[in-house]
Protein backbone atom coordinates (compact mmCIF):
# COMPACT_ATOMS: atom_id res chain seq x y z
CA UNK A 1 0.00 0.00 0.00
CA UNK A 2 1.18 3.50 -0.81
CA UNK A 3 0.58 6.56 1.38
CA UNK A 4 0.47 9.87 -0.47
CA UNK A 5 0.74 12.83 1.90
CA UNK A 6 -1.44 15.81 1.05
CA UNK A 7 0.18 19.20 1.72
CA UNK A 8 -1.64 21.13 4.44
CA UNK A 9 -2.33 24.10 2.16
CA UNK A 10 -4.20 21.71 -0.18
CA UNK A 11 -6.39 19.96 2.41
CA UNK A 12 -9.59 21.89 1.75
CA UNK A 13 -9.49 21.55 -2.05
CA UNK A 14 -8.39 17.92 -1.82
CA UNK A 15 -11.34 17.09 0.45
CA UNK A 16 -13.80 18.75 -1.92
CA UNK A 17 -12.51 16.74 -4.88
CA UNK A 18 -12.23 13.54 -2.87
CA UNK A 19 -15.82 13.92 -1.65
CA UNK A 20 -17.14 14.50 -5.19
CA UNK A 21 -15.18 11.58 -6.61
CA UNK A 22 -16.10 9.08 -3.87
CA UNK A 23 -19.61 10.20 -2.88
CA UNK A 24 -21.73 7.13 -2.20
CA UNK A 25 -18.83 4.68 -1.89
CA UNK A 26 -19.18 2.24 1.00
CA UNK A 27 -16.66 2.85 3.77
CA UNK A 28 -15.53 1.60 7.14
CA UNK A 29 -14.15 4.14 9.64
CA UNK A 30 -11.57 3.16 12.23
CA UNK A 31 -9.68 4.94 14.98
CA UNK A 32 -6.31 3.27 15.61
CA UNK A 33 -2.99 3.99 17.31
CA UNK A 34 -0.66 5.68 14.79
CA UNK A 35 2.55 4.06 16.11
CA UNK A 36 1.00 0.60 16.13
CA UNK A 37 -0.35 1.18 12.62
CA UNK A 38 3.21 1.75 11.43
CA UNK A 39 4.53 -1.38 13.15
CA UNK A 40 1.72 -3.89 12.70
CA UNK A 41 -1.35 -2.88 10.69
CA UNK A 42 -3.33 -5.99 11.64
CA UNK A 43 -2.75 -5.43 15.36
CA UNK A 44 -3.71 -1.76 15.01
CA UNK A 45 -7.09 -2.78 13.57
CA UNK A 46 -7.54 -5.52 16.17
CA UNK A 47 -6.96 -3.01 18.98
CA UNK A 48 -8.69 -0.08 17.27
CA UNK A 49 -12.25 1.16 17.43
CA UNK A 50 -14.81 0.87 14.65
CA UNK A 51 -16.51 4.25 14.17
CA UNK A 52 -18.72 3.24 11.23
CA UNK A 53 -19.07 0.10 9.15
CA UNK A 54 -20.45 -0.38 5.65
CA UNK A 55 -21.77 3.18 5.43
CA UNK A 56 -22.17 5.32 2.34
CA UNK A 57 -19.63 8.17 2.23
CA UNK A 58 -21.30 11.57 1.95
CA UNK A 59 -18.16 13.66 2.26
CA UNK A 60 -15.04 14.78 4.08
CA UNK A 61 -14.74 18.43 5.09
CA UNK A 62 -11.97 20.45 6.72
CA UNK A 63 -12.98 22.83 9.50
CA UNK A 64 -10.31 25.12 10.98
CA UNK A 65 -10.94 26.06 14.61
CA UNK A 66 -8.55 28.39 16.42
CA UNK A 67 -5.08 26.86 15.96
CA UNK A 68 -6.26 23.31 15.24
CA UNK A 69 -7.82 21.59 12.28
CA UNK A 70 -10.85 19.36 12.61
CA UNK A 71 -12.29 17.24 9.83
CA UNK A 72 -15.87 16.02 9.59
CA UNK A 73 -16.42 12.68 7.88
CA UNK A 74 -20.11 12.31 7.00
CA UNK A 75 -21.51 8.84 6.33
CA UNK A 76 -24.96 7.28 5.96
CA UNK A 77 -27.94 8.13 3.79
CA UNK A 78 -31.68 8.62 3.74
CA UNK A 79 -31.86 10.90 6.76
CA UNK A 80 -29.58 8.60 8.76
CA UNK A 81 -26.43 10.62 8.13
CA UNK A 82 -23.82 10.99 10.86
CA UNK A 83 -20.87 13.40 10.91
CA UNK A 84 -17.88 12.02 12.76
CA UNK A 85 -15.40 14.67 13.97
CA UNK A 86 -11.67 14.03 13.71
CA UNK A 87 -9.88 16.59 15.89
CA UNK A 88 -6.41 18.11 15.85
CA UNK A 89 -5.40 16.65 12.48
CA UNK A 90 -1.70 17.14 11.77
CA UNK A 91 -1.31 14.99 8.62
CA UNK A 92 -3.60 13.82 5.82
CA UNK A 93 -2.80 10.92 3.48
CA UNK A 94 -4.50 9.29 0.52
CA UNK A 95 -4.08 5.50 0.55
CA UNK A 96 -3.63 3.66 -2.74
CA UNK A 97 -2.77 0.14 -3.84
CA UNK A 98 -1.67 -0.49 -7.44
CA UNK A 99 -3.27 2.82 -8.46
CA UNK A 100 -6.61 1.94 -6.85
CA UNK A 101 -7.96 4.25 -4.16
CA UNK A 102 -8.21 2.55 -0.76
CA UNK A 103 -9.21 5.54 1.36
CA UNK A 104 -7.85 8.27 3.65
CA UNK A 105 -5.71 8.41 6.75
CA UNK A 106 -5.99 11.38 9.10
CA UNK A 107 -3.27 11.51 11.77
CA UNK A 108 -4.13 13.37 14.95
CA UNK A 109 -1.81 15.18 17.33
CA UNK A 110 -2.93 12.81 20.08
CA UNK A 111 -1.21 9.77 18.50
CA UNK A 112 -4.33 8.35 16.88
CA UNK A 113 -5.16 7.86 13.21
CA UNK A 114 -8.63 7.84 11.73
CA UNK A 115 -8.92 5.64 8.65
CA UNK A 116 -11.63 6.02 6.04
CA UNK A 117 -11.34 2.73 4.16
CA UNK A 118 -13.33 1.81 1.09
CA UNK A 119 -14.99 -1.59 1.26
CA UNK A 120 -13.60 -2.26 -2.22
CA UNK A 121 -10.45 -0.58 -3.51
CA UNK A 122 -11.08 0.65 -7.05
CA UNK A 123 -9.82 3.04 -9.64
CA UNK A 124 -12.48 5.77 -9.89
CA UNK A 125 -12.44 5.67 -13.70
CA UNK A 126 -13.49 2.00 -13.53
CA UNK A 127 -16.74 3.03 -11.80
CA UNK A 128 -17.82 5.77 -14.20
CA UNK A 129 -21.54 5.51 -14.89
CA UNK A 130 -22.26 2.88 -12.24
CA UNK A 131 -23.97 5.28 -9.87
CA UNK A 132 -25.73 7.70 -12.19
CA UNK A 133 -28.14 8.76 -9.44
CA UNK A 134 -25.16 10.18 -7.55
CA UNK A 135 -24.15 12.57 -10.37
Amino acid sequence: MELIEIAENQWSEFCKGFSREHHGWLVNLWCVDTDQLGRDRSAAFENGNVLAEGQSLQGVRENCKDDTTEFLVTVGEGGEEVSIPVSNVIRLYKEESDGAHKGLRLDGGDGSSTLVEFRVAAKPEMLDGLAESEL
